[in-house]
C-alpha cells in the first residue's frame, strides 16, 4: 500500500457511490479495489480509479445492468453502441407499459357507473346545440375553441360554447334532479348527437369516466369527452362592466337589417332607432345613445340563435362584448365582439 491508496471513504465521497455499493461492486466483480489489507479486510482504491468508478455511477443511474456496465469497462468502445441499445429498449419498454396502462384504465374507466342522469326533451337538447355550435371554430392551437362545455347542475343543463370573438351559452332546465359533471365535447361530436336527438322525444345526459352517456326512446349514445380545459366563461360573464345602454328590438328585424348591411357595420343607438348607416329600425332605448362597430359574421349568427321575436342588446361600451339576450327569456346568453372603427 502507498501514500497514493485512498480508504473505501474518501474514494466513495470522490466518486458519488456509498462504501456499501462500492463492496457490492467488488464483490460483483465489476469494480475491484487497488488493495486489501490481509488482516483487517479494509479495501483501497487508487486515484486514477475514481473516473471509472464515475462512469459506473453514471451507468447505474441511467437504468443499465450490471453485465452491461461490467462489458463496457472491459471495452470502451462499446460504449456508445451499448448506451443506443440501452435506450432503445427502454423507450419500447415504456411504450409496452404506456400501452399496457392505457388498456386497464380504458377498462376501469368504462366500467365505472355513470353518475345519475338528467332528462330534457330530445328536439330541445337538439336547438340548443344548434344555438351554441355557431360560436366554436376550428383552432390547431387551440383545439378547445372546437368544443362545447356540457354542464350539470341539480336540474338545470348548460351548453357553452367560445371562439373567442362569440361567447354563447344555453341553459335548460329539467324535471330530474341528476348527478352534478361537467365535460368537454368535440363539436362534431356535438352535431352528430344533435341530429340523432331531434329524433327522440327525451334524452338522458350522465356521464362516466371516458364519455358523456346519453340515453334516447330506445337507444344509448356515448359521446368521447375531450381532455381539454376549457375556458373559465363564468368569470368572464362576472367580469363584464354593467351595462350602460339597453335596446330592445325586433329580431327578424334586425336580421333583415344585417343581411342588406356591408361586413364591417357602424351601429348606432340613439332615441328610438337602431341605425347601420342610412338604415334603420325601432328600438327601445335605455341609456345614452352609443356607436359600435362589428363584423357582421360575428353578430348575425348570435342575432340568428336568439330566442323569440325580440332580443335585448346590452352595451357598456364601444370596445367591450355586446351581451345578446332573449328578451323574454334569460336561458340564452351570448357575448359578441365588437371591433374597432376608423377615426
Amino acid at each position: 500500500m502507498t501514500p497514493e491508496h485512498l480508504t473505501i471513504g474518501t474514494f466513495a465521497r470522490l466518486c458519488g457511490l456509498t462504501p456499501s455499493a462500492l463492496r457490492f461492486y467488488d464483490d460483483a466483480r465489476v469494480l475491484a479495489p487497488a488493495d486489501v489489507d490481509d488482516s483487517s479486510g479494509y479495501r483501497y482504491y487508487l486515484p486514477d480509479q475514481v473516473p471509472t468508478a464515475v462512469l459506473l455511477r453514471q451507468l447505474r443511474e441511467a437504468g443499465m445492468s450490471l453485465g452491461d456496465i461490467r462489458a463496457i469497462l472491459d471495452d470502451p468502445a462499446s460504449t456508445t453502441r451499448r448506451i443506443d441499445r440501452h435506450l432503445a429498449d427502454l423507450t419500447q419498454r415504456l411504450a409496452d407499459a404506456t400501452a399496457a396502462a392505457e388498456r386497464v384504465r380504458g377498462s376501469v374507466e368504462r366500467h365505472v357507473p355513470p353518475c345519475g342522469g338528467l332528462s330534457v326533451p330530445g328536439p330541445l337538447f337538439a336547438a340548443s346545440c344548434d344555438q351554441v355550435l355557431p360560436a366554436t371554430v376550428a383552432n390547431p392551437e387551440l383545439p378547445v375553441l372546437d368544443s362545447v362545455l356540457v354542464e350539470a347542475d341539480g336540474n338545470t343543463l348548460t351548453l357553452t360554447a367560445t371562439d373567442r370573438f362569440r361567447l354563447t351559452s344555453r341553459t335548460l332546465q329539467s324535471r330530474s334532479v341528476g348527478a352534478d359533471f361537467a365535460a368537454v365535447v368535440a363539436a362534431a361530436a356535438a352535431r352528430t348527437l344533435a341530429d340523432w336527438s331531434r329524433r327522440q322525444h327525451r334524452i338522458t345526459l350522465s356521464r362516466n369516466g371516458t364519455d358523456v352517456i346519453v340515453t334516447g326512446d330506445s337507444d344509448v349514445r356515448r359521446v368521447p369527452i375531450v381532455d381539454a380545459t376549457f375556458p373559465d366563461y363564468r368569470l368572464m360573464l362576472r367580469s363584464l362592466p354593467t351595462p350602460t345602454t339597453r335596446a330592445v328590438v325586433s329580431r327578424d328585424a334586425l336580421l333583415h337589417l344585417l343581411e342588406r348591411s356591408p361586413r364591417t357595420i357602424r351601429m348606432v343607438v340613439s332615441s328610438d332607432t337602431l341605425s347601420v348607416d342610412d338604415d334603420a329600425i325601432a328600438a327601445t332605448l335605455t341609456g345614452p345613445p352609443i356607436t359600435v362597430g362589428f363584423d357582421v359574421t360575428v353578430l348575425y349568427p348570435t342575432v340568428c340563435n336568439a330566442i323569440g321575436d325580440d332580443v335585448m342588446l346590452d352595451f357598456s361600451a364601444n370596445d367591450q362584448p355586446l351581451q345578446v339576450r332573449s328578451a323574454d327569456a334569460g336561458d340564452l346568453i351570448t357575448l359578441a365582439m365588437p371591433i374597432r372603427l376608423p377615426d
